[in-house]
């Protein structure tokens, strides 16, 4: 406090009475009087703080943030559209690479065995009595325990024949066997390079063989005639359960005539199962007689991947089976 507005006592003076009251009523105004102006000074200090940083904070921020997220998030919609309509339309054929090169045609040359033994007895079997040679040569279909498509033309050293398959006889298409297990039955071996382009008649190709692998590398677009095509497959494996898988690129799209194409693939003690796989199709098939008549055995089964293909089958204006209605049990859609 000034020393101007000590007290007289506070500064060891003595006053009368009536002269300290007077004095002491004089700084209490003095006092109050200093009060007065402190209003003013708070009021301008906090109404600009408030209204400065309360109205720009809120606005500016909130507003670019939900307009920013509302309209990414919009345009995630289409973009999950067309990559599911990819995977449903995705066609699993496989194509070749174009090329003039592909296997010939299968001359279906074949050897009549006799029906009678030699005491004039008839001969009973389970398959007709025809067998084929292997594509015109001395190899019989029936010795061929395995048949192989490769998507290599190179013949292996231990190849203990070679045969040209191709249609242009450039050896663009070649055929080898083995016989690794030394029981005078051979691993058959068809390729070429980058895989065996069937020919348009591809009637026989299979036929009378024990077994099929690798057929993912034979490329059958184009392909008209499938007649006889696996007929009488694995005619001398009796007591024995068989699996045959066309697998998803075996093209049918183009083929007329399937004639007995699976026919006699099994007997009374034998059983196969089919599968057709997504790419066998009947769009253009003219005649299909027999073409699924499997055989006797009440184990077979047809595995197929839509219900149009399984009422092709069934439909009794197509032939493809002696009993119709009795053989749908056997085909399973998958």
């Amino acid at each position: 406090m000034p020393a101007s507005l000590l007290t007289s006592s506070q500064r060891g003076v003595t006053l009368p009475p009536a002269t300290s009251a007077i004095c002491s009523n004089f700084l209490l105004f003095l006092l109050f009087s200093c009060r007065d102006p402190i209003p003013p000074c708070v009021i301008p200090t906090q109404s600009p703080t408030v209204t400065a940083s309360a109205a720009p904070t809120q606005q500016p921020v909130q507003s670019p943030i939900v307009t920013a997220n509302a309209t990414p998030t919009a345009t995630v919609v289409p973009t999950s559209t067309p990559t599911q309509t990819q995977e449903v339309t995705k066609v699993p054929v496989r194509t070749h690479e174009p090329t003039e090169n592909r296997i010939m045609a299968e001359p279906a040359k074949y050897t009549e065995l006799p029906s009678e033994d030699e005491n004039g007895l008839p001969i009973s079997r389970y398959y007709t009595n025809k067998r084929y040679y292997f594509f015109g040569t001395d190899v019989m279909r029936k010795d061929i325990e395995e048949l192989t498509f490769s998507s290599s033309d190179k013949v292996p050293e231990e190849a203990v024949q070679s045969f040209d398959l191709s249609e242009k006889q450039n050896k663009s298409v070649m055929a080898w066997y083995t016989d690794k297990d030394k029981n005078g039955l051979y691993e058959m071996t068809i390729g070429q390079d980058k895989g065996v382009v069937a020919n348009s008649n591809s009637a026989y190709l299979c036929c009378d063989v024990g077994q099929v692998d690798g057929i993912e590398n034979l490329y059958t677009t184009g392909v008209k005639d499938m007649s006889y095509m696996f007929f009488q497959y694995r005619a001398d494996a009796p007591f024995e359960k068989a699996e045959l898988d066309l697998g998803d690129n075996f093209d049918t799209s183009a083929v007329e005539n399937m004639d007995g194409m699976f026919w006699y693939t099994s007997h009374m003690f034998s059983a196969i199962t089919l599968r057709l796989g997504k790419a066998f199709q009947f769009d253009n098939v003219k005649s299909s007689v027999l073409a699924f008549q499997l055989g006797e055995s009440s184990n077979n089964k047809i595995l197929v991947s839509k219900q149009e293909q399984k009422n092709f089958i069934i439909a009794p204006e197509h032939n493809c089976v002696v009993d119709e209605a009795g053989f749908e049990k056997y085909i399973i859609v998958e």
